[in-house]
């Protein structure tokens, strides 16, 4: 099974790794951050049958990527689209590799605000059906039965 941390973490990683980012924040943005940075937090989850045995999991994230500001607190409208194409560029190829496996991804730009812009992701993978906890159910006992021709 694939945890919502195993997936957050490889997006912290490329972030890290291919853009060079020097701080992602994974809990509540304080108030006084860093900038140039990321915010990460997920969004979203949605589980449903794929099978007997598997199940279809979506699950959403956000990223909340602030630039450089000016001394009215604005950033520069092309540096915030600069970022967010920056990070929907990750994942243009349409997977991100999370352990040993491989989760279709899908990559978002949702505009931006003054200082900030809006990257939403959407990974969507099978997964094993999590196992009921019941110890209160009987195994079947033995029986008989005979073949006749």
């Amino acid at each position: 099974m694939i945890s919502i941390g195993e997936i957050r973490d490889a997006i912290n990683k490329l972030l890290i790794d291919k853009l060079g980012a020097k701080t992602v924040y994974i809990d509540r943005c304080p108030v006084d951050f860093r900038r140039p940075s990321y915010w990460l937090e997920a969004v979203r989850r949605e589980v449903s049958d794929a099978n007997f045995c598997t199940v279809k999991v979506k699950q959403f994230f956000s990223i909340t990527c602030f630039v450089s500001k000016d001394e009215y607190g604005n950033s520069k409208s092309m540096a915030l689209t600069d970022a967010q194409n920056a990070v929907a560029d990750l994942f243009a190829c349409g997977y991100m590799r999370v352990g040993d496996r491989a989760i279709q991804a899908k990559a978002t730009t949702s505009g931006y605000e003054n200082d900030r812009s809006f990257v939403n992701l959407q990974f969507e993978y099978l997964d094993d059906r999590p196992e009921e906890e019941s110890n209160d159910s009987s195994k079947m006992g033995d029986f008989e039965f005979e073949l006749k021709e």
